[in-house]
C-alpha cells in the first residue's frame, strides 16, 4: 500500500469500462448547427482602408469564436444540470460561416434533452475534419487515466 497500489483498480476502468462508454458515445453522437453571428459581420460592409478593415476581420473573428464558445458552454452546462455529465464535444466553424457543435452523449434521452436546451438545427453526428472514433476512443483514455489516479471518475460510476 505504501506505493500507491490499490487492489480495487486492477482490471476495472481500464479494461471494459472504456471500451463500452467509447462505444456508447459514439451510438449517441449528433451535430447541432447554427449560423454565424451576423452583427459582428455588418461592420466589414461598410467602406474602409485595409489596415482597418483587416482589425475588424480580427475583431469579427474573435467575437464570432467566442460566441460559439459560449453557445458550447451553455449546452455542456444545461446537459450537466440535467445529470449528463458523461459528454463529449467538439467544436466546428465551416467555410460558409455556420457552427457546427459535435456533441457524443451516453444516451438517447440526453439527444431529447438537447433540443430543450438550444435553437440550433440537431442532426446526426456530421463531422466537416475528424473522424470522431479515434476522437472519442482518446478523450475516454485521457478520462480513464485520471479515473486511474484519482481512485474514482463520475464518468464510470455505475459502470
Amino acid at each position: 500500500m505504501r506505493h500507491g497500489f490499490r487492489p480495487d483498480w486492477v482490471n476495472t476502468a481500464m479494461t471494459t469500462a472504456p471500451d463500452i462508454l467509447v462505444a456508447r458515445l459514439l451510438a449517441n453522437f449528433v451535430t447541432v448547427r447554427f449560423p454565424r453571428t451576423e452583427v459582428v459581420w455588418t461592420i466589414l460592409e461598410e467602406e474602409m482602408p485595409c489596415d482597418l478593415r483587416f482589425t475588424c476581420l480580427g475583431h469579427a473573428l474573435r467575437a464570432e469564436t467566442l460566441a460559439a464558445g459560449c453557445r458550447r458552454t451553455a449546452l455542456r452546462a444545461g446537459l450537466w444540470q440535467r445529470g449528463y455529465h458523461q459528454v463529449l464535444d467538439r467544436l466546428e466553424g465551416e467555410p460558409a460561416g455556420t457552427w457546427r457543435i459535435h456533441l457524443f452523449l451516453p444516451t438517447r434521452e440526453a439527444i431529447d434533452v438537447l433540443s430543450e436546451l438550444t435553437d440550433g438545427r440537431i442532426s446526426p453526428g456530421d463531422p466537416l475534419a475528424f473522424d470522431p472514433e479515434p476522437f472519442v476512443t482518446r478523450g475516454v483514455q485521457r478520462i480513464a487515466r485520471l479515473h486511474q489516479r484519482a481512485g474514482r471518475h463520475v464518468w464510470f460510476e455505475g459502470m
